[in-house]
């Protein structure tokens, strides 16, 4: 063993390892151990992040000024997590590497004007292929997790089966995941917004404000939101909470990317419509998981009382969770109507 050398501390490049402990971050250094493509890339990516352009000396920010800190920032992100996922260890690194993608295909969506329309096209496509591939195993992840929850409502032997029926669907779906990971689709796409940080797809509109472009879309995404609440009324059915969440996830996401330019407005209505996602997604998870439940239960054969008694005994306690959820998201909802109006008129 010996002391590194400055010059190789300077070259050390920080990668996230998730344990069961929690995250942890462990030094690969370029002289000592190969980097994987992913981490080269990131690599590059953070030099690009970390050398923006300075804003207190650029007191109006252009749209592409915008594009390329998301761009750096959330792909950075993404490729942080590839190596998580790929060691399989702790499925929280396949979730993050979906959150990232997601959030970076939504904020593509709100600067879409300033993009050219072939290559937004592809990264979009792209990115929701590989969010909703990836969450095929967070989908299973959530079910084990409520079946944790409400076993205690069921059969020992009945709680048993379900749960080693899941983890064989996770385990195949992991190795599903491995595949995806080394596939040429997803190289090409890692790659392809590598390239994009560095020389992002803009358009001429690129050089407008990116008051312009973003104030609009903010506040078009909130009327939307609006609308479609005030249109169901006092008593919406769980397709129309589903679609009302993600009409927030938009306007979140479009707030979050907005704060820096409308200040503590639009990140509180980022912060609030965040407290409605994450209400009404808890909701959906809960219902989503008691379809299940009740199918799962009629493959079951035992004695019908015991049955029909657990299958009771979980759809009381979820749908009271259910009801319970659906009760408090309208708060934060109105918070982020309320900071909206700060910014944006009627």
């Amino acid at each position: 063993m010996r002391m590194m050398s400055m010059d190789e501390q300077r070259s050390i490049t920080f990668c996230p390892s998730i344990t069961k402990g929690g995250i942890m971050r462990r030094a690969c250094n370029s002289r000592l151990l190969p980097l994987s493509p992913a981490q080269q890339i990131l690599r590059r990516v953070t030099l690009v992040s970390n050398n923006g352009p300075n804003q207190e000396n650029a007191p109006v920010m252009s749209s592409g000024d915008v594009v390329r800190q998301f761009f750096a920032s959330e792909v950075a992100n993404l490729l942080r997590f590839d190596p998580v996922a790929r060691e399989g260890e702790n499925p929280e690194g396949v979730h993050q590497l979906r959150v990232s993608s997601r959030r970076l295909r939504a904020d593509l969506t709100v600067m879409s004007s300033v993009f050219h329309p072939r290559e937004l096209d592809f990264l979009h496509t792209e990115l929701g292929w590989l969010g909703k591939k990836l969450g095929q195993r967070r989908d299973l992840d959530i079910r084990v997790a409520l079946l944790k929850h409400v076993r205690r409502d069921m059969p020992r032997w009945v709680a048993g089966q379900l749960l080693e029926g899941l983890q064989q669907l996770a385990y195949k779906e992991d190795e599903k995941i491995q595949r995806l990971l080394n596939a040429d689709r997803y190289r090409h796409l890692m790659a392809t917004l590598a390239e994009a940080v560095v020389r992002p797809p803009l358009n001429q509109r690129a050089a407008t404000p990116a008051t312009d472009v973003l104030g609009p879309g903010l506040c078009d995404a909130l009327s939307i939101l609006v609308a479609r609440v005030e249109t169901v009324g006092p008593t919406p059915t769980f397709d129309q909470l589903h679609e009302i969440r993600i009409l927030a996830k938009r306007v979140r996401y479009s707030a979050a990317l907005s704060s820096p330019l409308f200040g503590l407005h639009a990140k509180s209505m980022a912060n609030s419509l965040e407290q409605v996602q994450t209400l009404l997604g808890e909701l959906h998870d809960r219902v989503l998981v008691m379809e299940y439940f009740t199918r799962a239960f009629d493959g079951f054969e035992g004695e019908q009382s015991s049955l029909e008694n657990a299958r009771a005994g979980v759809e009381r306690r979820l749908t009271r969770e259910i009801k319970r959820l659906n009760s408090q998201w309208r708060q934060p909802y109105d918070e982020a109507r309320r900071q909206g109006t700060f910014f944006c008129r009627s």
